[in-house]
């Protein structure tokens, strides 16, 4: 899964891309916010994020489209806890 697309729960694991993600044109920040070992949730606001990227362009469109461009770079890896019930 790549840049902020968390499709379910669980502990990060690693998180890779992040050089590459800083390297994109334009950009001047790449962020974790939750380190590898922690818990995640699914994407639902601002606030639970696992990552960020900040750039500078002429236009803001521009700007946008370089963080929306690095974040895609970023690789999750999560253990995920498929089920907690037992199936016979």
């Amino acid at each position: 899964m790549g840049g902020d697309e968390i499709p379910s729960a669980g502990v990060l694991t690693a998180a890779t891309g992040l050089d590459e993600a800083g390297s994109t044109c334009g950009v001047t920040e790449v962020e974790l916010l939750v380190r590898p070992g922690e818990a995640v949730d699914t994407l639902e606001s601002s606030a639970s994020r696992v990552a960020y990227a900040r750039a500078i362009a002429e236009t803001a469109d521009e700007a946008l489209f370089a963080a929306r461009e690095a974040v895609t770079c970023i690789q999750f890896h999560l253990r995920v806890c498929v089920s907690n019930e037992v199936t016979v």
